[in-house]
Order: structure tokens, then C-alpha cells, then sequence
């Protein structure tokens, strides 16, 4: 199955406005989710469910590539408790890429999400 042009651009050009909308997510579920950093921060149900909404899941990721994903970044970043900032998600856009074999994402237009509100969110 082809790659999405929206997966594409997401991982060109990670969007502010989607990693804050996935970020979120949840919060209106459970009190935790909506607490200090966690309602700024991802955690890995939050980007599985992103990637699923781009059509990257199961289709060119796997459950478990993602995860490997995330402990990385998880790590590099040293959040504790599995969770990641923007720039946390701009580096795990970088891997998928390279998974992919698609070129990195663009540094110079990587806060192109902020400027352009949610057109890249569902």
C-alpha cells in the first residue's frame, strides 16, 4: 500500500499542531491525561493512535517498530515515564523516516505546524 501524501508531510514536515492535538487526546477520557505535562506531552498510546490516523500503522509500522521507536526517543529525551515533547516527536518522525527510507524530516520548516493551525489534523 502506498504511503499517504498527509503521512508524507507529517513526516517532512512535523506538525505542531498535530503532535499537540494527539497530545491531548485522551484527556477528556481520563483526569491523568490532562494533568501539568502530560496534556503537552505524547505518550505512546497517543502516538500510536497518531500514527494510525495517518495510516501508518499496520500498513508500513508495526506495533512493535513503534515501540522501538518510542524507547528511543524516550530515552534519548530521558522522560522517565514514557512520554515525548515536540522536539521528542520531530526525532521519532526522523526514524520513521528512516525506516520508510523517505528523507528526514526538514529542519528549516519544522515549526511550519505552528503557523498553519490544525489543516493537518483530522
Amino acid at each position: 500500500k502506498k504511503i499517504l501524501e498527509r503521512a508524507r508531510e507529517e513526516i517532512a514536515n512535523p506538525n505542531r499542531a498535530t503532535f499537540v492535538y494527539f497530545a491531548a487526546w485522551g484527556s477528556g477520557l481520563s483526569m491523568l491525561s490532562a494533568i501539568g505535562d502530560r496534556s503537552t506531552t505524547m505518550d505512546f498510546t497517543e502516538f500510536l493512535r497518531m500514527l494510525g490516523d495517518i495510516e501508518l500503522l499496520y500498513t508500513h509500522i508495526s506495533v512493535t517498530e513503534a515501540a522501538r521507536i518510542f524507547r528511543r526517543v524516550c530515552a534519548v529525551g530521558s522522560a522517565e515515564d514514557g512520554q515525548f515533547t515536540f522536539e521528542h516527536y520531530r526525532e521519532a518522525m526522523r526514524l520513521i523516516a528512516a525506516v520508510l527510507k523517505l528523507p528526514p524530516p526538514n529542519e528549516s520548516h519544522s515549526e511550519a505546524g505552528a503557523a498553519r493551525g490544525s489543516d493537518a489534523v483530522p
